[in-house]
C-alpha cells in the first residue's frame, strides 16, 4: 500500500515558498516582490483531502481563521479606501486649504472645538490616530505661524502627554477604557512651562486685539468690529480653558519632565484657583459653539469638512483590519464630558482631604466617586492624589498611621489601649508591626481596585476578599 501524501510537508513548503519580499535598502523606494504561484499543486494536494479532514501549520489556529481579512479587498481591507484629497500637513498647506498663518477666527474656533472633541474620543478608549492626530496641525506645531493656532496646538500636545502617563501610571484601566499606544508620535515636544507660556502671551495678544477692536467699533459706530471682537474674546477664552486644566492637572499631580513623580504634594489651593476658573469656561463655550465654521451637512462626528483634519491621515499607522470609521464626539457632547471631568477634578480638591484621617471614610469616597460615572482619567488622577507615593497618603502620612488609628477607633484591640505594656515586648511588637503591614498592602490593594471601572471591579474583588480572610484569621 502506498505511503499517504505527505500533507504537513507540502502545506509548510507552500508557506515558505508564498512570498518572498526583499526590502530595498532605499526607505524611499518602493518594496519588490517575488511571487511564487501555488494554485496548481495547493488544489492537486487538496484532492487527496476526505469530506472534514483539515491539515494544518503547527503555528496557525482556528480562532486566527475567524478575524482573517482578505487583504486587497476593498470590502475587507481598510488599506484598498481610496483617498481622493491630499493626505498630509504638507500637502494641505501646498494647496492652499489649510492657512497656517492668520487663520479666520471662526475657523480657529471649529478647529478648537474639534480638537476637543478628539481628545475627549481619545479618553473614552479609541485610538490617537484615529481621534486626536487626525488634526494635521499636530503633527507640525513648529511650523504654523498663526500664534493662537501654535499655542493651542502645544497646549493640546501637553495635555494628551501628561494624561497619557497619569493614566498609565496609576495602572487603573483595562483595554475597553484607554488605549495606550502612541503610534510613534512626538507628544513631548513642548514642556508644560514652554506650553503654559505659549498659551498666556497668545491670549493676552487675543485680549488686546478684541480691546481695540471695541474701540475702533465706537468711534466708527460699526458693528462689524464688535463681531470680529468676540470671536476673538471666544479664541481667548478657550486658551484659557487648556491653560487652566494644564496648571490644574500638574497642581494635583506634580510632573517632572511629563513624568508624575512623588517628590512634590498636590496643592489644592492652587489646583481649586484653576479648576474654578476652567468651569466658568463652559457655559460661554457651549453658547459660542455656533460662533464657529458649521459643517454643510451638520454632520458634527465628522470633522473632515475641516481644512485641519483629515481622517485617514494616519491609515497607515494602523494594522490591517475591516473598513470602519472612527465616529468623534460632537462638539457639544466634548464640552459636556470636559465639564464633567473638571467637576470630578473639583471634587477630589474639595473632598479628599477631609476624608483621610479614617480609611473607612476614604474607602467610601473611593467607592462613591467610582460610582458617580467617572472617566479613567479622574479615577486615575484620584489615585495619584490619594497615593504621589506607595504608602503615604497625599504624600505626607503613611498608611499604616491612618490604619492604625482606624483600627483604634473601630475594634480598640489591647494592643493600642492607653496603658498597654503589650508593645514594650519584643515579640508582640514583632508580631503587631508584621500584622499592619499585611494590612497596609491588602488596604492598598482594595484602595486600586476602587480606581478601575464598574465592571472590573467585581473580578478584582474576588482575591481581596480572601485576604481580608487571611487577615481575619491572624
Amino acid at each position: 500500500m502506498d505511503d499517504p501524501p505527505d500533507y504537513q510537508g507540502l502545506l509548510e513548503s507552500a508557506v515558505d515558498n508564498t512570498v518572498s519580499v526583499e526590502c530595498a535598502p532605499d526607505i524611499d523606494e518602493p518594496w519588490k516582490y517575488q511571487w511564487t504561484d501555488i494554485t496548481a499543486g495547493f488544489l492537486s494536494a487538496c484532492k487527496d483531502l476526505q469530506r472534514g479532514e483539515l491539515v494544518r501549520e503547527e503555528r496557525f489556529h482556528l480562532s486566527e481563521a475567524m478575524s482573517a481579512i482578505e487583504l486587497m479587498d476593498p470590502k475587507m481591507d481598510a488599506g484598498m479606501i481610496r483617498v481622493d484629497r491630499p493626505v498630509g500637513f504638507e500637502g494641505a498647506v501646498d494647496n492652499g486649504s489649510l492657512r497656517i498663518s492668520a487663520m479666520p477666527h471662526d475657523e480657529l474656533i471649529a478647529t478648537m472645538d474639534a480638537s476637543f472633541s478628539g481628545l475627549v474620543t481619545w479618553l473614552e478608549g479609541h485610538s490617537l490616530a484615529q481621534t486626536v492626530f487626525t488634526n494635521l496641525c499636530l503633527h507640525r506645531p513648529a511650523a504654523i505661524k498663526d500664534q493662537s493656532l501654535h499655542a493651542f496646538c502645544a497646549g493640546i500636545l501637553r495635555l494628551v502627554a501628561m494624561f497619557k502617563r497619569i493614566i498609565e501610571t496609576a495602572a487603573v484601566f483595562e483595554e475597553e477604557d484607554f488605549n495606550s499606544t502612541n503610534f510613534g508620535f512626538d507628544m513631548n515636544m513642548f514642556s508644560t512651562s514652554q506650553a503654559v507660556q505659549l498659551l498666556k502671551t497668545a491670549e493676552e495678544e487675543l485680549q488686546k486685539l478684541a480691546r481695540r477692536q471695541r474701540a475702533d467699533d465706537e468711534n466708527d459706530n460699526s458693528s462689524s468690529n464688535s463681531n470680529a471682537a468676540t470671536l476673538a474674546e471666544r479664541v481667548s477664552d478657550r486658551l484659557r480653558f487648556v491653560r487652566c486644566l494644564l496648571l490644574a492637572v500638574s497642581a494635583l499631580v506634580p510632573t517632572e519632565s511629563g513624568v508624575p513623580t512623588s517628590k512634590s504634594r498636590p496643592n489644592f489651593d492652587e489646583a481649586d484657583k484653576h479648576l474654578r476658573t476652567c468651569e466658568q469656561f463652559f457655559d460661554v463655550a457651549i453658547e459660542s459653539i455656533a460662533l464657529g465654521t458649521q459643517p454643510p451637512d451638520d454632520n458634527d462626528g465628522d470633522f473632515a469638512w475641516l481644512p485641519a483634519f483629515e481622517p485617514a491621515v494616519n491609515r497607515r499607522l494602523l494594522p490591517p483590519t475591516f473598513p470602519r470609521k472612527t465616529q468623534l464626539s460632537s462638539r457639544n457632547q466634548a464640552m459636556v464630558y470636559l465639564r464633567a471631568v473638571v467637576e470630578r477634578l473639583h471634587t477630589i480638591v474639595l473632598a479628599l482631604p477631609h476624608k483621610i484621617a479614617n480609611f473607612d471614610a476614604t474607602l467610601t469616597f473611593l467607592r462613591q466617586f467610582s460610582q458617580s460615572g467617572s472617566c479613567v482619567l479622574s479615577r486615575s488622577i484620584l489615585q495619584l492624589v490619594y497615593l504621589p507615593e506607595d504608602d503615604k497618603v497625599l504624600g505626607v502620612t503613611s498608611i499604616i498611621d491612618i490604619l492604625t488609628d482606624s483600627m483604634s477607633d473601630f475594634v480598640s484591640p489591647p494592643v493600642l489601649q492607653p496603658g498597654s505594656l503589650l508593645l514594650e515586648n519584643a515579640d508582640c511588637r514583632q508580631l503587631w508591626s508584621d500584622f499592619v503591614a499585611d494590612c497596609a498592602k491588602v488596604f492598598l490593594g482594595l484602595v486600586q481596585i476602587c480606581g478601575h471601572n464598574r465592571a472590573r471591579q467585581r473580578d478584582k474583588l474576588i482575591p481581596s476578599l480572601e485576604d481580608l480572610s487571611a487577615l481575619q484569621a491572624e
